[in-house]
């Protein structure tokens, strides 16, 4: 993911990496890349708390959201950039993407589709003045409750019709895709993993009265 930035960013352009608590010698690797990053470590808080950190310390008018399993497009920070531009009454814009093989289309902005299901990924391009903290107490549907908090104060998104990232797949991986057809599947093998899901969706449901 890092790689796939620099090949894109020119100056005044600003790469904050912040390093969760990691122990794969993250800081190491990153050394060929200090003259044009900034690092920060802290300890181990999750990605919500990440991006919060990166959030604060950045001086840009707009903000794009990375995890580490993602492969970017070539130019998805122009093609971000300039339909944000393009449309100033958007607070964010946000694209199509890939998780592994399994294509995720999208579609135009919806505040009450939204407040319905997730389907806006974090790694969406944001006017700063609309940033809205990560609910760092949340397990899942970090995004969601990220995006819904942005909706609730009159936010809109512009959906570009283009597959501009891909979510990396692996075990231990920060993004996670859940087929909703296991939610329906009796004495699955995944009956844990089904009740967390429900759990935290009720969660997100509740906070918003949606």
């Amino acid at each position: 993911m890092l790689n796939d930035l620099m090949h894109q960013t020119r100056k005044p352009d600003e790469i904050i990496v912040v390093d969760d608590g990691s122990t794969d010698g993250t800081k190491n690797a990153l050394l060929k890349f200090q003259n044009r990053i900034t690092y920060i470590y802290q300890d181990n808080h999750g990605a919500s708390s990440a991006r919060n950190r990166g959030a604060r310390d950045a001086h840009g008018e707009f903000l794009l959201f990375c995890d580490a399993d993602l492969k970017l497009s070539p130019d998805i920070l122009k093609t971000m950039h300039d339909t944000l531009v393009e449309n100033p009454s958007s607070a964010f814009v946000y694209s199509s993407f890939k998780y592994g093989w399994k294509e995720f289309p999208l579609f135009p902005f919806s505040a009450s589709k939204l407040e319905t299901m997730p389907y806006i990924h974090s790694t969406s391009m944001l006017r700063k003045e609309w940033f809205t903290p990560f609910d760092e107490t949340l397990t899942k549907f970090q995004d969601w409750d990220f995006f819904l908090s942005i909706a609730k104060k009159g936010g809109e998104g512009k959906w570009i019709n283009e597959y501009l990232f891909t979510v990396l797949p692996h075990k231990g991986g920060m993004s996670q895709w859940f087929p909703k057809f296991l939610l329906k599947v009796p004495g699955s093998h995944i009956l844990k993993r089904v009740r967390r899901y429900k759990d935290a969706y009720k969660v997100i449901r509740d906070k918003y009265n949606v």
